[in-house]
């Protein structure tokens, strides 16, 4: 016997059966594929007949109580019912009682897979149109996120350097100054200065060296030593003369940055530079032994006749 000669399809479908029973009916038609395939086509019957107004009274009333009480039955009865309405006006003429089950079954099955199709194809383009108009947003703000941290890293390099630079001139003009008046030189009058960058390495003992030429009426004589690695907080410069005499010295003096590198700046009395080499030392501050320096920088002074 099929399922669709078997009454207690039906009853099982419009949910009649007592509970043994159901347990009966399950095993009998949920274990065996093609058994489950025919319950299924038994339940497309039982709602195109449903559609079609030949159920009974009671099963009629069963059949709403259990399929128009929720949106998924209310949707299946009434793709059924468009199916009904189409076969019937699409229907050619034919004998009394043509199979239609059937080609009806069929067509709903066309029929939904179409549209499942449709959907699933639909409900994947809004996806990947959503993902790539996502995947776009968040590129452009990373890149925006970039730019703006550029910027600010950038501004505060430039703040950085604004203010060594204002600390280094302010430092400069107060030690010109105070060098101006041991030399006695009139404070109205502009202080005509001479200026040489060192880099360390050069031996004492020989090879070319920076020259610095000192011209009549030069008063000051600044000097930038350049530093490689990372620079102390503070140091100890020290001028000295080619056999290691020490001329002069200054504690303190802080590193600063200009044009990107790192040095320390100092100025000296023109007048305390003969003709001749000289070595400047920068060290520690609290190393007082005098034999351990950090760099050592040589250059040469000449002085032109006036």
């Amino acid at each position: 016997m099929s399922v669709r000669d078997d009454d207690r399809a039906v009853r099982y479908l419009l949910d009649e059966l007592p509970a043994e029973e159901r347990d009966v009916f399950e095993d009998e038609y949920f274990d065996d594929g093609e058994a489950h395939a025919a319950l299924l086509a038994a339940e497309d019957d039982l709602i195109d007949r449903y559609c079609e107004g030949t159920l009974p009274g009671e099963q009629r009333q069963r059949f709403e109580e259990r399929y128009l009480a929720t949106p998924e039955g209310r949707e299946r009865v009434a793709f059924a019912s468009a199916l009904v309405r189409y076969a019937a006006a699409h229907r050619a003429p034919a004998p009394a009682e043509a199979p239609r089950a059937p080609v009806r079954h069929a067509l709903r099955l066309g029929l939904a897979w179409a549209a499942a199709i449709l959907l699933a194809a639909t409900a994947v383009v809004a996806l990947l149109g959503a993902q790539r108009e996502t995947g776009r947003a968040r590129a452009a703000q990373a890149v925006l996120q970039q730019r703006l941290q550029a910027q600010q890293e950038q501004a505060r390099r430039e703040e950085q350097r604004a203010a060594a630079a204002a600390g280094e001139l302010a430092r400069l003009r107060d030690e010109a100054a105070t060098l101006g008046e041991l030399l006695g030189l009139d404070p109205t009058q502009p202080v005509r200065t001479a200026a040489l960058a060192l880099a360390s390495g050069l031996r004492r003992d020989g090879g070319a060296v920076p020259r610095l030429v000192i011209e009549p009426g030069i008063a000051l004589v600044r000097l930038r030593l350049l530093l490689a690695g990372v620079p102390r907080a503070a140091y100890r410069a020290a001028l000295q003369t080619a056999e290691g005499r020490e001329l002069w010295a200054r504690d303190g003096l802080p590193p600063t940055v200009v044009g990107g590198k790192a040095g320390v700046s100092l100025t000296l009395p023109a007048p305390l530079l003969a003709p001749g080499h000289y070595v400047v030392t920068l060290a520690d501050p609290a190393d007082r032994r005098r034999d351990e320096t950090d760099a050592e920088f040589v250059f040469e002074v000449r002085r032109r006749a006036p």
